[in-house]
């Protein structure tokens, strides 16, 4: 495929080239479908450009002309020698040219507002994403350290399972909680409980001397866990089912799981 010189494209689109480059211009878009659609696209820029520029005569224009031409044949006219001929073809070349140069000019900047206002875009799509890695390397990061924790709790060998069997209310719900009373740590993992009606609340509370303490209300489902209050000398645990957002007092005939630690 042959080169084309620099700027013959330009002098296509405008009309300005000879007959021999012309065909080479044409030869080379039948065999480059990138280049044939860039020169539609100059075309179409092109004429955009001139509609919206162009402007009407001035209404004097005509009457102006006709009197000139009336002046021009009145007159001797000579013929103008070949070598004015030749400069007006180079000024008239060089002119076209001008016109060339500055309408690519235009298109040029049109390019490269766009692809600013793409590449804004797209660095402040990056920003976002950048953030929400960031996001979830902290919260990763938090259930790596959780984890953690919870293993160490759940592997030492001071801690109690305390075992939650469900009653009559939810017989299938199954709960573990890991008591460490040298750690003056608990932490109760959800195996099996149903989700709570509408308008109701889980709550957990430990039995001590016979007075029911609150271990705060459960907002989660199945398969979570729980960090606990630490409360001394308890002796069992119990989650109830208590209306709204939890209670001051126990529910004794709604409790879902209990155990003995």
């Amino acid at each position: 495929m042959a080169k084309l010189r620099s700027g013959l494209v330009e002098e296509y689109v405008l009309d300005l080239c000879s007959p021999e480059e012309r065909r080479l211009v044409e030869d080379q878009i039948k065999q480059d479908p990138e280049l044939a659609s860039m020169i539609r696209e100059m075309k179409s820029s092109l004429h955009k450009y001139c509609q919206d520029h162009r402007s009407p005569p001035p209404v004097e224009l005509k009457s102006s002309l006709q009197a000139k031409i009336k002046e021009l044949k009145s007159s001797d006219q000579r013929q103008a020698l070949p070598e004015e001929k030749a400069l007006i073809r180079k000024l008239r070349r060089h002119r076209m040219a001008a016109v060339a140069a500055c309408t690519l000019l235009l298109l040029a900047v049109g390019i490269l507002v766009n692809h600013n206002v793409e590449l804004t875009n797209a660095y402040a799509q990056l920003d976002q994403e950048y953030d929400r890695a960031v996001t979830d390397r902290q919260l990763l990061a938090k259930e790596i350290d959780d984890m953690g924790g919870r293993f160490q709790l759940v592997s030492d060998l001071s801690t109690s399972h305390v075992h939650l069997a469900g009653t009559r209310n939810a017989p299938q719900a199954i709960g573990v909680v890991y008591w460490n009373e040298a750690r003056q740590e608990a932490m109760f993992r959800i195996v099996n409980l149903p989700s709570p009606p509408p308008g109701m609340s889980y709550q957990m509370w430990a039995d001590v001397d016979g007075e029911m303490k609150d271990l705060g209300v459960l907002q989660n489902g199945s398969g979570t866990w729980l960090e606990l209050p630490f409360i001394e000398n308890a002796e069992s645990l119990n989650l109830t089912l208590e209306e709204g957002s939890g209670s001051k007092h126990p529910n004794t005939d709604q409790i879902v799981i209990s155990g003995k630690i």
